[in-house]
């Protein structure tokens, strides 16, 4: 199985980097979807970490895993 997360890295009005993962992402997810969404979570202001603002876009990074389950009787 193999699964995607979004990994958004942001710099906040107070000069703090912070992150935000989505996991799940749809598998073909584009940079301009992920530059859309990390300029609307900006303008918005939706998002406050420790009561700061995003302000500035640092970094995005798609993350695709591969996960084997081995099953065992219970």
């Amino acid at each position: 199985m193999n699964t995607k997360t979004i990994n958004l890295t942001f710099l906040t009005e107070i000069g703090k980097k912070v992150s935000l993962r989505i996991p799940n992402a749809k598998e073909d997810v584009s940079k301009e979807e992920i530059d859309t969404l990390m300029d609307k979570f900006i303008s918005t202001g939706v998002l406050l970490f420790d009561g700061a603002k995003l302000i500035e876009k640092v970094s995005a990074k798609i993350i695709d895993q591969s996960v084997d389950v081995i099953k065992y009787k219970a």
